[in-house]
This record gives structure tokens, sequence and C-alpha cells, in this order.
């Protein structure tokens, strides 16, 4: 019997590598994340939204990789994955905390400057926190962690950019064509409309910290 090696086969090995597990994995994350958020939220125009803001921010994430590294290696091929389990956390704060901000105003202008005032703030403190510890891994002299690091780094920076200024736009641009497509932003049953209306402002406190 007999094989090959050397330099070129090793890059069409890592080829294979990467083209086997970039879509599967990037596809199961996307899955399992909407089937939650369709437990979770039980809003589906919203899960749309949301989902659809998460693919873009992938999908900057992998054009910054194009051109700043220029290819994916068999750690980065899987960032994909990871950055929507990162992201996913951005877009679920955004969410509660518009949705308790409507209930509470019943003005959408008003509610999306409240939310990016209090939780975006916030939000931004996180994902500048997280990139900056992945940003350590480029000084890795492995070049697939300073890959991942910088790549990793940037996504949860472009996915939490996105989060709170993609989405709010979208629901702007809808509001203006659909006006009542807000109304899906009210909290519906009268337990959680109370709880906002007479001062409980995080009824999902709770359930925004295990997620």
């Amino acid at each position: 019997t007999y094989g090959y090696t050397g330099g070129y086969k090793r890059n069409l090995d890592d080829s294979d590598t990467i083209k086997a597990a970039l879509i599967p994995t990037s596809v199961l994350a996307f899955l399992g994340i909407f089937i939650y958020l369709i437990f979770v939220m039980k809003k589906m125009s919203q899960i749309i939204m949301i989902m659809t803001t998460l693919v873009i921010s992938v999908i900057m994430t992998y054009a910054f990789c194009e051109t700043a590294i220029g290819q994916l290696n068999t750690i980065t091929s899987i960032l994909g994955a990871i950055l929507m389990g990162f992201g996913i956390d951005f877009g679920i704060h955004f969410m509660y905390r518009l949705r308790e901000e409507y209930t509470r105003t019943g003005n959408l202008i008003l509610s999306i400057q409240e939310t990016l005032l209090h939780s975006g703030s916030a939000s931004a403190t996180s994902a500048i926190t997280i990139a900056a510890s992945l940003y350590i891994l480029v000084i890795a002299d492995f070049k697939g962690f300073s890959d991942f690091g910088l790549m990793a780094g940037t996504g949860v920076l472009i996915t939490a950019l996105m989060m709170y200024t993609v989405l709010p736009t979208l629901y702007v641009v809808i509001d203006k064509f659909f006006p009542s497509f807000k109304n899906s932003l009210m909290m519906k049953t009268p337990a959680e409309n109370q709880e906002i209306l007479h001062g409980n402002r995080y009824p999902h406190a709770k359930r925004i910290l295990i997620i």
C-alpha cells in the first residue's frame, strides 16, 4: 500500500476537515437556538428578526476573516456555532428589555431609546469584556489559537453592535409599513402587564440571568 504526504496533502486534508465541520456545526447551532427561542419567546416574528440579525453578524465575521486572515483553519471553522451561542444573548437581552419598555410606555421610539440607554450600555460592557479575553489568544504561538482569538473577539463585538443597531432599525422600518406589528411587543398575560405597570420592570430577571 502507499499514500501521499507533504504540505499539499496536509492542506487538502485540512480543507476537507473544515468543509465537513463548518456546515453541520453551524446548522445544528442555528436549529438549537431557533427551537429554544420558540419555547422561550413564543413570538415567531420576534424570533425571525433576532435570528436574521444573528446570521448576518456571523456572515460579517466570516467576511472579516477573509479580509484579515484569508482562510479558515480546523479551529476557526467552528466559530459560527460559537458566535451564535455568544451573540444570541445580546438579542435576548435587547428583546426582553424592549418588550418591558414598550408595555410600560406604548411608544416604540421611546422604548428603543430606553433599551439602548440601559440594556445597551450593560451589553456593551459585556461584549468588550468577552472580546478582550478572546483577544489574549492572539499572542499565542499556535496560529490556530491566534486566528481564533482574533476572529472570535471581533465576532462578539460585531454581533453585539448588530443586535443594538440593526435590530432596532428593523423595528422602526417595519413599524413604518406595518404599524400593527409593534403590538406583538406587548406582554400578553395580565400578570406580566401588572408587574411592569406597577413598578416591577424586570419580571423576567431570573429567566434572563439563567439564559
